[in-house]
């Protein structure tokens, strides 16, 4: 049966990924190493590359980048560590000074909250002492047996007053203390030599990738590696430089407003950075409870608050987008969809490498066709196209999308583009969509009418009810794009152009007659009625020689009819820009005093004398 297959390949693609999923989650001991020293080697390989170029050493530019770099770490980890210290030190001296605000604000908060919180306390309160009531009485006869066998065993000497003193530094206590330290440490060290393998080994690796994915697919591989590095070697080295000034403006910041270890603060504020998001405001509540700890008044917790917000909105705002711009190809939506899952899988460690993974996907997913799916749900590029675009937004009933749309693209594309490539199809796939029973007959009369008058809305002059062109259309089918191209013929040739109702070979030619019309157009949207016009046209062409017929062929079908040679010839044209000219060239042919043609005379007279 024709629907297994793909509900299989659903089926397999759903155990793949959930088999991918418990494997991240199970060893990501041995993951996570390996996930951060791809990451510090992307943010690193600029400066390599850099390096190597001026060196004309690969290995001299790993070993002098990467002793940079750790050097930098340690640098910052001793200032921290000294840092920390110093506020440990300090931390006691704030206690009065939040006991008093709490005072402060205890006798701010007389309201009904207030007392409701203090008779809950009280209640509270009485309930336990009910309770040890009860407990004392129900204990009093075995702490009288236990005294009287506390009084008959004397107590051991040398004993009296050791509970309270301090038990010595042991083997045990020393790995109880040390043992928190060695998890990071060896991540740190495993991480540092993960980093300079792959740095010097670079390239051989990247043959190796190549050869994996099969060398008959070395271009789409090679533009995949490439675009993946550079994005996120590129979004690396500006977060780096973004979070690096970042923490020296909240340092700086809070050192005038006097918070205590302000460097430690900006610091833990420029690397938080690197945690999109959330990461900004976790480090700001450590500066905000010390402005709270150290103040007598409140003012430095405001001054606070508005340093992490107006720092935030400065580099997020500006200095993010003159430096590297929206350039991760992420949506924000999948941004914060990537920190809740890699989170979930990873801990803290996956916040921070929630955005280049995410990215690497989306770079995978948009040259790799199995997965695709990542670049459609994670991207930021629009995935449809712009007639599926409008023609989704017009079955939707959002009026006031497709008015964007097409506004937009009238801007980028010009009218006849406009034309051409969004209203004309959108109302081919509309009437294909109602005649296979997909679409109700109201709602494509509603799809019409929206792109006749977003047609009539295009810069054009009122439809008249006399003039020398006209448009027909060939069935009744053909009257929104008539509508439409009438409209558009009418801005660009500056003519009264009018369209006839009745496409029967008699009364057009009695209008043809009557209404003196020297060009007329016959529209067709489908196979049918350009069959139906291309007969039109050849009466036409028979009964008033005088008037110039010609198909605007909407739907772009003329390709596969050959067009007959001879006196009858049947002039089919099926862009929009095309049609115009044709009329254009016509008008100046049979109307001289037209507009169009005194442009057309002002022009040559003009060229003339230059040309002598």
């Amino acid at each position: 049966m024709p629907w297994v297959e793909p509900i299989a390949r659903r089926a397999a693609w759903v155990t793949i990924a959930a088999i991918t999923v418990a494997f991240l989650a199970l060893a990501k001991s041995f993951v996570i190493p390996i996930a951060l020293a791809l990451l510090f080697s992307f943010l690193l390989t600029p400066v390599v590359g850099a390096l190597h170029r001026w060196l004309k050493s690969r290995v001299l530019a790993v070993v002098i980048s990467c002793g940079v770099a750790f050097s930098v770490v340690f640098g910052a980890g001793y200032v921290v560590t000294m840092q920390l210290v110093d506020f440990a030190d300090q931390l006691p001296g704030y206690k009065h000074t939040i006991a008093q605000k709490i005072v402060s604000l205890r006798s701010s908060g007389q309201g009904v909250l207030s007392r409701l919180l203090n008779t809950y306390h009280d209640i509270n309160k009485e309930v336990a002492s009910s309770e040890k009531k009860a407990q004392n009485a129900t204990s009093k006869p075995a702490e009288a047996a236990a005294t009287t066998e506390t009084t008959a065993a004397p107590a051991p000497a040398g004993t009296a007053g050791t509970s309270a003193s301090t038990s010595p530094i042991t083997l045990d206590n020393f790995t109880t203390y040390i043992s928190p330290l060695l998890e990071p440490l060896t991540l740190f060290f495993i991480v540092c030599i993960l980093v300079v393998l792959l740095l010097v080994n670079g390239e051989d690796l990247r043959d190796r990738v190549i050869v994996l994915a099969g060398t008959q697919q070395i271009s789409i591989t090679t533009q995949a590696l490439e675009e993946a590095s550079a994005k996120i070697g590129r979004y690396l080295l500006m977060q780096a430089i973004v979070n690096t000034t970042f923490g020296i403006v909240i340092s700086t910041g809070l050192y005038l407003i006097g918070i205590p270890n302000a460097v430690l603060l900006g610091l833990l504020a420029g690397a938080m950075r690197f945690i999109p998001v959330v990461g900004v405001w976790c480090a700001a509540l450590l500066p905000a409870a010390l402005a709270i700890a150290v103040f007598d008044h409140w003012s430095p917790l405001l001054y606070v608050g508005l340093l992490f917000a107006c720092s935030e909105a400065i580099m997020n705002f500006v200095a993010e987008p003159l430096l590297y711009g929206l350039s991760t190809g992420i949506s924000g939506v999948a941004v914060l969809v990537a920190i809740l899952f890699w989170t979930w899988v990873w801990g803290p460690l996956g916040l921070l490498l929630a955005v280049p993974i995410t990215v690497c996907l989306v770079v995978l997913g948009k040259h790799l066709e199995p997965l695709r799916v990542f670049y459609i749900i994670l991207g930021d590029e629009p995935v449809l196209a712009g007639q599926t675009r409008l023609y989704h937004r017009l079955v939707a009933g959002d009026v006031v999308s497709v008015e964007q749309i097409v506004k937009a693209a009238t801007l980028e594309l010009g009218e006849a583009r406009v034309c051409d490539d969004l209203l004309f199809p959108v109302l081919q796939i509309a009437r294909q969509d109602c005649e296979r029973g997909q679409l109700s007959e109201d709602r494509c009369l509603l799809i019409n009418e929206t792109l006749t008058t977003l047609g009539s809305a295009l810069p054009s002059l009122t439809t008249p009810a006399t003039g020398a062109i006209a448009c027909v259309g060939a069935q009744k089918d053909d009257t929104a794009a008539t509508q439409i191209l009438t409209h558009a013929l009418q801005a660009a040739t500056e003519e009264a152009v009018i369209i006839l109702e009745s496409s029967i070979l008699s009364e057009l030619v009695r209008h043809i007659e009557a209404d003196g019309i020297s060009v007329l157009v016959l529209v067709t949207t489908g196979r049918e009625s350009l069959t139906r016009a291309r007969l039109l046209a050849k009466g036409l062409i028979v009964r008033s020689p005088d008037c110039r017929v010609f198909v605007a062929d909407l739907a772009r079908l003329s390709r596969s009819y050959t067009q007959e040679e001879g006196a009858g010839t049947v002039v089919v044209l099926d862009t929009t820009a095309a049609i115009v000219d044709r009329v254009q060239q016509l008008v100046r042919e049979r109307l001289p005093d037209s507009p169009a043609a005194e442009l057309a005379k002002a022009t040559a007279a003009a060229v003339a004398p230059a040309a002598k």
